[in-house]
């Protein structure tokens, strides 16, 4: 019996032993041409209800039975994670059908299934990365903690404020930073300045590193030896900043921080590539040794992952034309 024939039976049986258990009788498929359903003259073949289900189905169950038996055992979800989908789930009300799911039930196995298959997928990608693209993320984008105290000029513009409105206020904060760079030129005192202009009450902003805060900031910093400040205001979302860079510390060994690096790569690939997950999937399918026996099914199973990676595509560029 074809392997593919044989998932599907299997789900057929399944049916059948629960439909007909209460009666004591089960219909036992081992050949294709065994009826399912049995009439005085003609009969019902599980080779007859196999193409008919096989020509309705939805691939995505097929797909989701192939994953199973991947990745069912090896990645199972925690309590918390389980209970977070289901409430999820209970908390969609009918928007099941929306999704093109057939249930509440469907919609919380097929969500539990792409739990697992992102916790797989995270595993596969960590096991291609090389000791090269480690070495080379450890060298450009590892730092130690810096520390930190800062002059803020915020900007405090609203959404209802016109563009014209929006820049007088940028121009007339950052002409504000410039005079109290101009103080602190002329031999001013930092934390006195901070006291009497900055706009955030905390001035000292104590150890931090790459992501604690916005980008801008944080190299404007790395690149002050210690104890100086920004000679041009830095500009984040807040507005303008005058920082002083108070203190910083060697990075930690590469060693330390493999495993963190590794994660960090591969989460940055994941942003970078929108197909990346699903190349990644159907790799891991394919080592595992899939191969489709029924050409229909192998053709349905490519056009349901090609679809996914175009509208992965289509998505990824509505947000950045949103954004």
């Amino acid at each position: 019996m074809k392997s593919i024939k044989k998932i599907m039976l299997v789900m057929i049986a399944l049916v059948l032993i629960i439909g007909v258990s209460g009666c004591g009788k089960v219909a036992k498929l081992k050949n294709g041409e065994e009826a399912v359903v049995k009439f005085d003259k003609k009969n019902v073949s599980a080779d007859e209800l196999y193409e008919e289900l096989k020509d309705n189905m939805n691939i995505k169950t097929l797909v989701n039975l192939i994953d199973k038996k991947l990745f069912g055992d090896k990645y199972q979800l925690t309590s918390s994670e389980e209970n977070k989908i289901k409430d999820e789930v209970k908390n969609s009300g009918q928007m099941y059908m929306y999704y093109g799911y057939t249930s509440t039930d469907d919609m919380e196995a097929s969500l539990i299934m792409d739990k697992r298959r992102e916790k797989a997928v995270k595993d596969y990608l960590e096991s291609k990365v090389t000791d090269k693209e480690i070495e080379k993320y450890y060298k450009n984008n590892v730092y130690g903690d810096v520390k930190a105290s800062h002059i803020l000029i915020a900007v405090d513009s609203t959404d209802d404020m016109t563009d014209k409105e929006k820049a007088s206020l940028k121009k007339d904060a950052k002409k504000e930073a410039n005079e109290v760079i101009t103080k602190l030129k002329n031999g001013e005192d930092f934390e006195k300045l901070a006291k009497e202009y900055s706009d955030d009450e905390s001035i000292d902003l104590g150890w931090f590193n790459d992501g604690d805060m916005e980008d801008s900031f944080f190299k404007a910093t790395l690149a002050l030896e210690k104890n100086k400040y920004t000679t041009t205001p830095v500009e984040t979302s807040y507005g303008y900043h005058i920082i002083l860079k108070t203190g910083e510390k060697k990075k930690a060994s590469l060693k330390e921080l493999k495993g963190t690096i590794v994660e960090k790569i591969v989460e940055k690939n994941l942003e970078n590539d929108v197909v990346l997950q699903f190349n990644a999937i159907m790799d891991m399918r394919e080592e595992a040794g899939m191969k489709f026996q029924d050409n229909e099914m192998k053709k349905k199973y490519k056009t349901y992952m090609s679809n996914l990676m175009a509208q992965a595509r289509e998505n990824a560029a509505n947000e950045k034309e949103s954004n």
